[in-house]
């Protein structure tokens, strides 16, 4: 990398130095392809009934939102401006899916 501890390079500017992506970014790609890989799965399959499901039992607070697992998981999508309404749909082409998910996240070639 050339980058020595004595350089007193910030952390922000070592992985720009070192032609690095963020990590935050290389989360973020990589809860979007599960995501996409979900959304594609049979409805009869385990991870989408989990993160589709609603739970029958338990409470929540009166004023907090329902919080599921599908919301969730919609959230990195709209961190890199995915339009939020037709990510399942974009993700329905894995190809499409895969090259917007990483030109959002920076992680493309062009």
């Amino acid at each position: 990398m050339g980058i020595q501890w004595q350089d007193l390079t910030t952390n922000e500017e070592a992985p720009e130095r070192a032609n690095v992506k963020s990590i935050k970014n290389l989360l973020v790609l990589r809860q979007l392809t599960w995501t996409g890989q979900v959304s594609r799965m049979h409805d009869s399959r385990m991870p989408k009934a989990v993160v589709y499901g609603e739970l029958k039992q338990g409470k929540r607070d009166r004023v907090a939102p329902k919080k599921t697992l599908q919301r969730l998981a919609k959230a990195p999508a709209l961190s890199c401006r995915i339009n939020h309404s037709g990510w399942e749909k974009l993700a329905e082409d894995r190809d499409e899916w895969t090259a917007s998910i990483k030109r959002a996240t920076g992680h493309s070639k062009d």
